[in-house]
């Protein structure tokens, strides 16, 4: 347990963020190797072998809540940008890739959290990338996404068209105010 908090581990789940910080003189991590306690500790080893495994549980966790934020993020996003989309009239274009059917099956995997974490991570990442205005990575993301995503095609296309109407109509429009 004294070896975590040295190290800087945190004992209980938290949501703090933590920069590790050695001690002067601090060479490892204390094991009977490099000299540090060899008085034999075996039961407090086991305790701490114990926390470890309760550690990388709350970090699953934490993923866990991490990609569900992301998706409700990305669920907020789509929201906004589909009512755009359909406000506009984009969606009236022959080749229109965004039916209202898959937009929403899209929108409800997102709320009910039952979109895939990588995709999510995915999507998430294309999101950044749009917010930052690199469209020329976007648009190298939105060539590999159909292959590299696991949802459903038409789930796929409704993503792809709304982050391509995203570069070709919203931001050209913010761009010129």
């Amino acid at each position: 347990m004294k070896r975590k908090k040295a190290a800087g581990f945190l004992t209980a789940a938290s949501g703090r963020n933590f920069l590790y910080q050695p001690e002067e003189g601090d060479s490892g991590h204390g094991g009977p190797a490099d000299g540090g306690d060899a008085d034999g500790d075996d039961e407090g080893d086991r305790a701490d072998a114990c926390g470890e495994h309760q550690d990388s549980t709350d970090a699953g966790e934490e993923d866990v809540k991490s990609t569900d934020e992301k998706a409700d993020g990305i669920l907020s996003f789509l929201k906004s940008t589909q009512e755009i989309y359909f406000y506009d009239g984009a969606c009236k274009d022959g080749d229109s890739a965004v039916s209202p059917e898959a937009c929403q099956e899209l929108l409800q995997r997102l709320e009910d959290h039952s979109v895939s974490p990588s995709d999510v991570l995915l999507v998430d990442h294309m999101k950044t990338l749009l917010l930052t205005r690199d469209t020329a990575s976007l648009q190298r993301v939105l060539e590999r996404f159909p292959a590299c995503c696991t949802m459903p095609p038409d789930q796929a296309r409704v993503l792809s068209a709304l982050f391509h109407y995203w570069i070709t109509h919203v931001l050209p429009e913010k761009h010129g105010e």
